[in-house]
């Protein structure tokens, strides 16, 4: 086409929206908008959507996370339309995993802002986007006075891995005086009957809990703000996922961005989506009180380090590169 070359790249992105690769995105954007970066932003569903966008640069930016699923977003996307694209001169980028990515992009931007470049030209480390940095907090002041009991959160998209019962049982087991407060939603990707939320929901409601203990769990969908404030009105959030650091396949869960944008104190399992924050936020089931007694340190760490304006400055770079 004829279209003049104004933008300094183009994102496209699935349009899903309870689906974490999406919001993750969604949020990339939603940032790097507020940034004044000079971009568009696309969302589409099929090959017909991405042959309609009227592109106005030559550096394509695929939100392209398969982690292993073949239903996933962004899925219509193959070898055979990037080598089309390639012939016209587009410049193919992906934002995922590593070790994900069968197809043939000519940058990837790892989700890991701790890649480990080893040297490779192509590969770059994106600071983690987060809802909120210290700029525009909303959260200036935070409470740390605890009323008799403790409230503790967590959230996520329902899956037998993100082992919320196990962290409700094991809780349970070793304090009193505490309020469980969850939100657990269904993926529309991994769980579009609702049958596996159902059954976690059903699993953490059949812990017999100890008289001082208390559990709610909700699961409509909530905005990222009504989800940072809900992280924002517990005392610390928690997140117990379950599998070992030999699963590692580079992937890094976007929750965390979502608890460090809420200011509050947050810990972590020994996962590998979590290789990103400190040990010294891995969760024992003994050590409530030392991470209560962080409040905002970390959050306000992380938030400092991946700043909205670090991000703007990475794609900046990034793009002056090419």
């Amino acid at each position: 086409g004829s279209n003049t070359l104004t933008a300094k790249f183009e994102f496209v992105n699935s349009k899903t929206e309870n689906c974490g690769v999406y919001q993750f995105g969604k949020r990339i954007s939603k940032i790097l908008k507020q940034e004044n970066l000079n971009f568009n932003y696309n969302e589409c569903n099929s090959l017909s959507d991405f042959k309609n966008l009227n592109l106005k640069s030559k550096n394509l930016i695929f939100n392209y996370i398969k982690a292993g699923r073949d239903n996933s977003p962004l899925g219509w996307l193959n070898n055979n339309i990037l080598s089309n694209l390639k012939l016209s001169k587009y410049s193919l980028i992906t934002i995922g995993h590593l070790n994900d990515v069968k197809l043939k992009f000519d940058n990837i931007i790892s989700q890991n802002p701790d890649q480990n470049q080893n040297n490779l030209k192509n590969i770059w480390a994106m600071p983690r986007p987060l809802p909120y940095d210290l700029k525009n907090t909303p959260f200036k002041k935070i409470n740390t006075n605890f009323k008799k009991k403790i409230r503790i959160g967590s959230f996520g998209l329902a899956d037998e891995s993100k082992g919320f019962a196990e962290l409700i049982s094991g809780i349970n087991e070793n304090y009193t005086n505490i309020e469980f407060n969850f939100h657990i939603t269904s993926s529309y990707y991994s769980d579009p009957s609702k049958l596996k939320m159902n059954k976690i929901i059903n699993d953490c409601k059949s812990i017999l809990l100890k008289k001082s203990n208390s559990l709610t769990i909700n699961s409509n969908f909530l905005s990222n703000k009504m989800l940072i404030n809900f992280l924002n009105s517990n005392d610390i959030n928690i997140f117990n996922y379950l599998e070992t650091e030999d699963d590692d396949d580079g992937g890094i869960s976007s929750v965390i961005d979502y608890a460090i944008s809420s200011r509050k104190p947050f810990a972590v399992s020994k996962a590998s989506l979590f290789k990103h924050i400190s040990k010294e936020l891995v969760f024992n089931f003994k050590n409530l009180e030392d991470i209560l007694s962080y409040k905002s340190h970390f959050c306000d760490k992380y938030m400092t380090k991946w700043s909205h304006s670090e991000l703007k400055r990475f794609f900046e770079n990034f793009i002056n590169s090419l």
